[in-house]
C-alpha cells in the first residue's frame, strides 16, 4: 500500500508540474505569434519597413485581415492538447509483480 500511495503522490506532482510548464510554453506560443503578426503586419515580404503613407486605408484593413487570419490558424494546433497521465493504472499491487510485464 506504501507504493499505491507514493505513486498517488508522484502523480499528483507530475500532473502539476506538467500542467505549470505547459502554462509558460503557451505564454510562449502567444508572445511567438503576436511577433509573427507583427512581423507580417508591419514589413514587406523582403524585411523592409512598409510605407503607411502610400498605402490606401483599405489596403491596410485587409493586410491586418490577412495578418490576422494567418496568424489564428496557427491557434488551432495548439488550441487544446491532452496529456492523459494514469500512472496508478499502470501500478502492480503484488508484491513481487512487474507492472507493465505479461503475466
Amino acid at each position: 500500500m506504501e507504493e499505491v500511495e507514493f505513486m498517488e503522490v508522484f502523480e499528483n506532482d507530475v500532473r502539476k508540474y506538467t500542467a505549470d510548464y505547459i502554462k509558460k510554453l503557451f505564454r510562449d506560443i502567444n508572445v511567438n505569434l503576436l511577433r509573427r503578426f507583427n512581423k507580417e503586419f508591419k514589413e514587406e515580404a523582403n524585411g523592409s519597413e512598409r510605407n503607411w503613407v502610400t498605402m490606401e486605408e483599405s489596403a491596410i484593413r485587409d493586410l491586418w485581415a490577412k495578418c490576422k487570419g494567418d496568424t489564428e490558424k496557427l491557434y488551432e494546433f495548439f488550441k487544446y492538447i491532452e496529456i492523459p497521465i494514469d500512472i496508478s493504472s499502470r501500478v502492480s499491487t503484488t508484491p513481487g509483480e512487474t507492472p507493465g510485464a505479461d503475466p
